[in-house]
C-alpha cells in the first residue's frame, strides 16, 4: 500500500556536506546517509511518495526512473526499519517495549516496597535520638574509676 513517508521527531541530524548522521537518542540507532540516501531522507516530509520522489531525483539527476524507484523504495525502507518514519512498525514497537519495561520497573518498585516497607525517615531520626538518649543515660550510670 502507497504511502507518504515523514521522518518522526526526536532525531538528531548531523549534516557534512551533502551527507548526514542520523542519531535516534531513544534507541541509540545510529544511521550514515550519502548524498543519495538524504536526499530521500530530507524528502520524507509526509507530502510525496516514494514514486513521485524518485522521479524527481531521476529527473534531477538525468538517471533512469525505474533504477531510482528500487533506490528509494530500498532507503524508505531502511529507515522504516530502523524507526524513523512515523507510521513505522519498528517506532511503534520500540515505544510500546519501553513503556513496557517503565510500567514493569514501577510494578517491581512497588511490589519490593510492599514486601519490605522503607523505614520512615521521621522514625529513623526518632530512634537515632534514643539510641543516643540510652547511652547518655548508660554513660551517667556507670562509676566512674
Amino acid at each position: 500500500m502507497p504511502f507518504k513517508p515523514k521522518i518522526r521527531e526526536g532525531l538528531d541530524v548531523l549534516e557534512i556536506d551533502d551527507e548526514a548522521i542520523v542519531f535516534d537518542p531513544e534507541s541509540r540507532s545510529l544511521l550514515y546517509l550519502n548524498q543519495p540516501a538524504n536526499l530521500v531522507f530530507k524528502f520524507c516530509d509526509g507530502t510525496a511518495y516514494a514514486s513521485d520522489m524518485a522521479k524527481d531525483i531521476a529527473e534531477a539527476f538525468g538517471v533512469p526512473e525505474s533504477r531510482t524507484v528500487r533506490q528509494v523504495r530500498q532507503i524508505i525502507r531502511t529507515l522504516r526499519g530502523r524507526g524513523f518514519l512515523e507510521d513505522s512498525e519498528a517506532y511503534y514497537r520500540r515505544i510500546h517495549e519501553l513503556h513496557t519495561a517503565k510500567e514493569q520497573e514501577e510494578a517491581e518498585l512497588a511490589m519490593r516496597n510492599l514486601l519490605n516497607p522503607p523505614a520512615p525517615v521521621e522514625a529513623t531520626a526518632a530512634e537515632g535520638e534514643a539510641q543516643d538518649l540510652r547511652e547518655q543515660a548508660r554513660e551517667q550510670k556507670e562509676p566512674s574509676p
